[in-house]
């Protein structure tokens, strides 16, 4: 239940993002099931293909992971303030710190004691204008979270 409530969330600040000349998409999804986090974002993303260009293999892809403190609420906290009211259109928002700590809440909620990383991709193919992308890793699954600007 918490996954659909961070995806609605997630979905409302994405349109509240958009501007006339481009669309901001922010996700929270499951990763495939794989022995390793390593081994979930590779199936993750050579699933992915374009209408011009077919899935490519994980290695096209140059995945790179970084792992975030134990206590990575502080640092995602700046980086979701940024994404959901720092962009060209975002709203202005007295209330911009609440909105962040509740979506953190809801996410703690999901991923449970999750460790999480930074995940870093150069794709070969189309992905976004601008995006940032955060894995979790938890004893039972794994959740991607996606940050993303394309025109």
């Amino acid at each position: 239940m918490n996954h659909n409530v961070c995806n609605g969330f997630l979905e409302a600040l994405g349109l509240l993002n958009s501007g006339v000349n481009h669309g901001c998409e922010y996700t929270l999804e499951f990763l495939p099931k794989a022995a390793s986090l390593d081994d979930a974002l590779a199936l993750y993303y050579a699933s992915m293909s374009t209408s011009r260009v077919p899935a490519q293999p994980a290695a096209a892809w140059d995945i790179q992971t970084e792992s975030l403190p134990t206590a990575w609420t502080g640092e995602l906290e700046a980086i979701l303030h940024r994404w959901f009211f720092a962009q060209e259109f975002s709203p202005s928002a007295d209330c911009a710190a609440d909105v962040v700590a509740r979506f953190l809440k809801r996410l703690r909620e999901t991923v449970g004691d999750s460790s999480a990383h930074r995940v870093q991709v150069s794709p070969p193919m189309w992905y976004e204008c601008v995006w940032e992308d955060y894995a979790f890793d938890g004893t039972i699954d794994r959740w991607l979270l996606h940050l993303g600007f394309s025109d």
